[in-house]
């Protein structure tokens, strides 16, 4: 029985850790206007770090970053993603390139990813002001980010961290029960199994708890698998807002 538990808790600690989701790594180049690309940049890079996304600074050595710039002023995108895929620090890449003319401001966005191939999005913003330039570059990223390219901070990691949080905590609720079994008319009892059933639940509870948050975070809604655990006794079910 004890050889049963141990590959019991082993199994249902592998789900959980499997389950929980890795995070990519992104960062910001931005070339063009003197004026506008610090700005442009650390907006970005703020904007990227708001929806989930791990910003390094820099993604990319200062030659590798020429290198890139040379690809992209031929408009060789097959250099650009050779470049990418062999000098990046990052997972993904948004590089960004800023014209001004009078008082217009184009800006070219470039979207790197791992095993994909570059994305560009071009939008001009016109008679733009200091500030009027974030209405052209946040929606830009967040087709990019969300429903261009695939959004790192997918609510199905966190789903997933969730389902598995609640399927330990079912697993632990049954331990409890047979370790709350006693008498002379009990086939099977297992005392033992009542410490398992106390360290699955809260594996469990931690899971599911942390894959709560996170699709809390991920701007998701406020609902999801609840499960309560009590000597003998285990329910699942789901609750939240709508």
């Amino acid at each position: 029985m004890r050889r049963v538990v141990a590959i019991a808790v082993l199994l249902c600690a592998a789900r959980v850790a499997a389950a929980a989701p890795v995070r990519r790594t992104i960062g910001v180049v931005t070339v063009g206007e003197k004026e506008l690309r610090t700005a442009v940049g650390g907006h970005m890079e703020d904007w990227l770090r708001e929806h989930g996304h791990e910003v390094v600074i820099p993604p990319l050595s200062p030659d590798a970053a020429n290198t890139l710039a040379n690809c992209l002023t031929l408009d060789d995108l097959v250099c650009a993603k050779g470049v990418f895929k062999a000098r990046a620090k990052t997972d993904m890449l948004v590089y960004v390139r800023i014209e001004k003319t009078g008082a217009d401001v184009a800006f070219n966005v470039y979207w790197f990813e791992t095993g994909k191939d570059p994305v560009l999005q071009k939008q001009v913003c016109t008679a733009c002001s200091s500030t009027s330039w974030q209405g052209i570059t946040d929606p830009l990223l967040q087709q990019l980010a969300g429903e261009g390219v695939g959004e790192s901070h997918s609510r199905w990691p966190a789903l997933s961290l969730m389902g598995g949080g609640v399927a330990t905590l079912a697993a632990g609720g049954v331990f409890l029960y047979y370790g709350s079994l006693d008498g002379p008319d009990r086939k099977y009892i297992y005392p033992d199994s009542t410490a398992v059933g106390i360290a699955l639940c809260a594996v469990g509870a931690g899971a599911a708890i942390g894959g709560t948050l996170l699709l809390i975070q991920s701007g998701s809604s406020s609902s999801g698998p609840v499960a309560t655990a009590s000597h003998g006794q285990i329910s699942v079910g789901w609750a939240g807002r709508f």
